[in-house]
């Protein structure tokens, strides 16, 4: 079974979600939340226990399923999980990818709801990632500009159809 297609698993309960993305069960709970609250899972309504509910993808949270299954594997492949899991990580990417390239403020626009310390933080992480490079080009006073690397170009595409879904 792929990591992030749970919806092969016809629904789980909350230990089998932690054993199978190696999360606590805490960090599955709060993204659970998140994902009912955005419509994409739900509590299977055939599964009658009360105090071990299980969890399935609704017909939205499967359609994105492949999707993030994509994603997965891409950022299996470069080595760049652990950079994703950081909460503005992908959307950082996608905004840069979007904008190329991109100033601070302008990807501060593009990501509602970010702070300053935030985004200098997911800067530097996926600077030191490999993922965006930063140039500054010359001129009073300096622009620091920030644009996708090799391994940038090649995540981006896979974010796309999570940022339209």
């Amino acid at each position: 079974m792929h990591r992030a297609d749970a919806a092969g698993m016809g629904g789980a309960r909350l230990v089998a979600l932690s054993y199978t993305f190696g999360a606590s069960p805490n960090a599955i709970r709060s993204s659970l939340d998140h994902l009912i609250a955005l419509g994409l899972a739900a509590p299977n309504p055939g599964h009658g226990h009360p105090l071990r509910p299980e969890y399935i993808l609704t017909k939205r949270g499967a359609r994105l399923a492949p999707a993030c299954a994509a994603l997965d594997d891409s950022l299996l492949l470069f080595r760049l999980r652990q950079e994703a899991m950081h909460k503005w990580a992908l959307p950082t990417i996608h905004a840069a990818a979007v904008l190329r390239p991109a100033r601070f403020t302008a990807l501060g626009d593009q990501l509602r709801g970010i702070t300053d310390r935030a985004l200098s933080q997911t800067l530097r992480l996926l600077t030191a990632g490999g993922v965006l490079r930063r140039e500054v080009r010359e001129g009073f006073p300096p622009v620091p500009l920030y644009d996708l690397t090799g391994t940038g170009e090649a995540i981006a595409p896979f974010l796309e159809p999570l940022a339209a879904g």
